[in-house]
Parts: C-alpha cells; sequence; structure tokens
C-alpha cells in the first residue's frame, strides 16, 4: 500500500474509487464518500476540466512536478459514480469553491 502523505485527500479518493468498502477503511482515516466525490468532482470538472486540453496539460504537469498522485488523470468522475450520483451536491466545498470564485 502506498504511503499516505501530502497528497492523501487524492489517495483516499482512490482507494474509493479502487471499490474498498467504507467500513473497512474508516480505521485508516477514509474520507466519507461524499466529500472524495466532491473533490475529484471539482479537480476534473472546475479546477482542471479534463475535456480541455490545456487544463489536462496543467494537470500533467503538475502530477510530474510536485508528486500530485497520477491517479487523478486516470479516474474519472463517471467512471466511479453509483446510480443518483450523476451531479454533486456540493456539501463539503461548496463555501470553500464560492470563496475562491468571489475572488476571481
Amino acid at each position: 500500500m502506498p504511503d499516505v502523505n501530502a497528497n492523501s485527500t487524492v489517495y483516499m479518493y482512490s482507494l474509493q474509487a479502487r471499490g474498498l468498502a467504507h467500513a473497512n477503511c474508516q480505521h485508516r482515516g477514509v474520507l466519507p464518500r461524499q466529500l472524495l466525490l466532491e473533490v475529484l468532482d471539482s479537480l476534473q470538472g472546475i479546477i482542471f476540466p479534463l475535456s480541455e486540453p490545456k487544463s489536462r496539460k496543467l494537470l500533467q504537469s503538475l502530477v510530474a512536478a510536485e508528486r500530485l498522485d497520477p491517479d487523478v488523470l486516470r479516474w474519472e468522475f463517471s467512471a466511479i459514480r453509483r446510480r443518483g450520483e450523476e451531479t454533486v451536491a456540493y456539501v463539503y466545498l461548496a463555501d470553500r469553491l464560492s470563496e475562491l470564485h468571489s475572488e476571481l
């Protein structure tokens, strides 16, 4: 199992994406699924839209230069969402994203 370090949020969503049960991972400090979905959706849909070549290239450079978990480029939200999770209601990150948006 990879070392959980400063990139733990991305690593933790990778655990969920790989199908590890919440009950089995809870003792390891894995975050709630809703938070993980929000992080993944905001990374790939808002901050670095993977459908845009410039965003994908920037994210690739961050993976290489800053040692960001490379799974952020492999796991797409559509591949891990369940029925009823077609859209993400932002519960955990709504205030933070709103603050970031107001600074733009």
